[in-house]
């Protein structure tokens, strides 16, 4: 509303509520106050920028984009999750399906189900730092997943991330070893 200095919008239907263009354009849904933007959805991308208008593909050297990015120039460029009133903390969850979206597929043994990966800018693109990431060992079966981790850093030479540390689906830790032969290897 013009002119108002507040404005409560609220939307209340028992059926579906669509916000945003009727055509096959990239619409974008923009949330502004105080002449900044706060949220972007994107329409072509269907990505969500948080402080920000969605970066598009610029990590791992400008081949990858991510569907939810937080941007700023202060501290708080953070995702929080918290859990009230429980006896256990909250989750992060990252899982894979082997099939498309809306299927229960079996993921292949092998495979990777997901990673943390850490990436600085060199000035004109993100380069990856250091990296974890969970594997699916050798049992992928019904209710039977085993799992690895490997840890990754990248070297002052080249600025690819090796893998330094893995911890096997049976527990086997290595250091500088890819099949680590006793619990520490």
């Amino acid at each position: 509303a013009h002119g108002v200095t507040a404005c409560n919008v609220w939307f209340y239907s028992p059926d579906d509520i669509n916000i945003g263009g009727a055509t096959n354009n990239c619409n974008a849904v923009r949330f502004i106050s105080n002449g900044a933007l706060n949220m972007e959805i994107n329409g072509c991308g269907r990505q969500v920028g948080i402080g920000t208008t969605p970066l598009g593909a610029v990590f791992w050297e400008g081949s990858i984009s991510s569907r939810l990015q937080v941007s700023s120039s202060g501290g708080d460029s953070s995702i929080s999750i918290i859990r009230n009133h429980s006896l256990y903390g909250p989750n992060l969850i990252l899982a894979r399906n082997g099939g498309d979206i809306g299927t229960n597929t079996l993921a292949n043994a092998g495979e990777g189900v997901g990673g943390i990966n850490y990436q600085a800018n060199d000035g004109s693109k993100y380069v990856q730092v250091a990296a974890i990431d969970a594997t699916l060992g050798s049992v992928a079966s019904a209710s039977c997943m085993s799992g690895l981790l490997t840890f990754r850093t990248a070297a002052p030479s080249n600025g690819s991330p090796t893998e330094r540390m893995r911890i096997t689906e049976y527990g086997k830790v290595g250091i500088g070893t890819t099949v680590p032969a006793s619990k520490l290897n």
